[in-house]
């Protein structure tokens, strides 16, 4: 049937309940534990319905295979110094892994190893998504941090390091918002931005509709 996870937060255990939606009962079909922080983030893979990938307000992100019967994670990703607080699988290649986190970074994770492909700066993310331009699913990354806006191209698993190496990815674009970025949205090559001063930006960027 259709799954659905929760996380637990502080007044918790910390543990993520697995839910059969489909199945009208009152109870978790499962309990993962593993998390030693409050769970903030949740996300299942798109192109294999097994695998849950959860982050935490330690910074750690774990990777969970719910129907192994273990109830410990199958792998643990680590290179975050705060709180893990978006997770989403690369759409172009979901084998990608793609973690936001209050230290300032975002990072692409390889799930076949374990390993960072690389480091962005900004704590929060969204992926360039198609419209009726010829612009590519995935290819681009737009990243905020405080005021500041970029756009990166979205790294590869075969440019995979080891997490202490792992590249730091310098944008193609960056743009300076009137105040705090507390929302982004892309579409095609236009960018939608949201201020913590209550001001609303649609911008246009190029390079977001290059072929």
């Amino acid at each position: 049937g259709k799954k659905l996870a929760s996380g637990g937060g502080y007044g918790s255990d910390f543990s993520i309940l697995i839910w059969d939606i489909t199945s009208g009962s009152s109870q978790p079909e499962s309990t993962l534990r593993g998390h030693n922080g409050g769970v903030l983030c949740i996300t299942f893979n798109p192109s294999n319905s097994k695998q849950l990938v959860s982050g935490d307000d330690d910074g750690i992100i774990h990777v969970w295979d719910i129907t192994s019967g273990s109830l410990q994670p199958e792998s643990t990703l680590r290179g975050h110094t705060d709180w893990v607080t978006k997770l989403a699988f690369d759409p172009s290649d979901p084998s990608q892994l793609v973690s936001g986190s209050r230290d300032g970074t975002t990072r692409f994770w390889n799930m076949a190893t374990g390993q960072a492909v690389s480091v962005l700066e900004g704590a929060t993310f969204e992926f360039a998504k198609a419209s009726a331009t010829q612009q590519s699913v995935g290819r681009y990354i737009v990243t905020a941090n405080s005021d500041l806006l970029r756009i990166c191209k979205a790294p590869q698993n075969a440019d995979a390091h080891a997490d202490n190496a792992a590249p730091v990815t310098a944008p193609v674009a960056f743009f300076r918002a009137p105040g705090n970025i507390s929302a982004i949205d892309c579409v095609g090559d236009s960018i939608g931005v949201g201020c913590g001063n209550g001001a609303i930006l649609q911008l246009r960027a190029r390079v977001l509709g290059a072929s």
